[in-house]
């Protein structure tokens, strides 16, 4: 028996080791663009930090910031009371989430696929260049809400639906963008004919209205949730801007009519991406919903809104970038899809990083990413 306990031992401690070393290694390389100043940054994060100090830190939460979802701002107000330089603490905060996120990455695969090594997950999507980009060099949060939606697919996927919607309610708690896997959870009751238990979405808003205690302590609105979300969807009035889906190319093939026609293009892209997940979700509803396919029609299912809606931009397809990935390591024939995607992807970070809009032409890129997206939705439905 001991003899059998000391290589099992063993390989838990090589496990745990690698583990430690592929983070430390990946978390020195971030570091090393911990100085990057994006644009965002100057304009509006330095700002708002700032402004929050200036508040009083905690007692900020009274007001309305930036465009910050009141538990973000909570956060950066706990971080105004540290002495350290404002734009390392941003970074620092996302990069911890990278790390959170490719942890449940690693499970979801290792779900699908025991005998592959938990190592392998973590370490690709750790040093993925749009997850390592919008952390460290942008500043940006979108690992956060992502890091709760893995969390959330975790227990969907192991049928602990109550957990996973408090998990997706913390999510969407974080960023409005979460909401675009909301469609996948609604098929997913579908799927499994969970007809009984829809009252249980009732713990997306109950879970965001916790979440937002702080600000409600402060003195906040209970509409505050509502007006936040609604001000973030008016912020863009273009059909696309710095992302490769079909409203952008629309926007550049037939620029004067994107123009003259905008409402009428945004109203016809919503209805389109509705039609056209109802009409996925009936195909596949007749299918067993095994995990690996759990996975598949999760990241069909968010590409298609980041794909057809309009007024998306580059960090919108965060999520559908990191689902890639995973489900390339489970099916070798999605590898071409997932590295055109990344790629494409991180040529557009590096296009605002770098300021080089004028630089990169974004109508082929729009092109090549739509036939991309109808290659992974052939492989979703015609190899299911």
């Amino acid at each position: 028996m001991v003899q059998l306990e000391k290589p099992k031992q063993k390989w838990v401690w090589s496990q745990v080791l690698g583990l430690i070393a592929i983070t430390v290694a990946l978390v020195a390389f971030r570091l090393t663009l911990f100085n990057v100043q994006s644009g965002d940054y100057l304009e509006y994060l330095r700002d708002w930090y700032e402004r929050i100090r200036s508040l009083g830190g905690l007692a900020a939460l009274h007001h309305q910031v930036g465009n910050y979802a009141v538990p973000y701002q909570f956060l950066i107000a706990l971080f105004t009371y540290l002495p350290l330089r404002n734009l390392y603490l941003y970074k620092a905060l996302s990069v911890t989430f990278d790390i959170v996120f490719a942890v449940y990455s690693a499970k979801l695969i290792h779900r699908v696929k025991p005998k592959l090594n938990f190592l392998v997950p973590y370490t690709l999507i750790l040093a993925l260049p749009t997850v390592i980009l919008n952390s460290s060099a942008w500043g940006q949060a979108d690992s956060i809400y992502t890091a709760w939606l893995m969390v959330a697919l975790w227990y969907l996927m192991n049928h602990q639906n109550n957990r996973a919607l408090i998990f997706f309610g913390v999510a969407l708690a974080f960023k409005l963008q979460a909401i675009l896997l909301l469609p996948f959870f609604f098929y997913v009751y579908w799927a499994r004919r969970d007809y009984r238990h829809w009252y249980q979405f009732g713990w997306i808003p109950v879970t965001v209205y916790a979440m937002n205690l702080p600000g409600f302590l402060a003195g906040r609105s209970l509409l505050t949730p509502l007006t936040i979300y609604a001000g973030q969807t008016s912020d863009y009035k273009e059909l696309a801007l710095n992302i490769a889906n079909f409203p952008k190319f629309l926007q550049l093939a037939f620029p004067a009519a994107a123009l003259d026609h905008y409402e009428l293009l945004k109203q016809g892209l919503m209805v389109l991406t509705c039609l056209i997940l109802l009409a996925g979700f009936w195909y596949l509803r007749r299918l067993d919903l095994t995990p690996q396919r759990f996975l598949v029609v999760a990241t069909w299912s968010f590409w298609t809104c980041t794909m057809f809606l309009p007024s998306m931009h580059d960090r919108y397809s965060y999520f559908v970038m990191v689902m890639l990935a995973l489900v390339a390591l489970l099916d070798c024939r999605m590898i071409v899809v997932a590295l055109v995607s990344i790629g494409i992807s991180t040529v557009l970070y590096l296009r605002y990083l770098l300021n080089a809009d004028a630089a990169i032409d974004l109508l082929p890129l729009a092109i090549i990413q739509i036939i991309n997206y109808c290659g992974f939705t052939v492989g979703t439905f015609l190899h299911p």
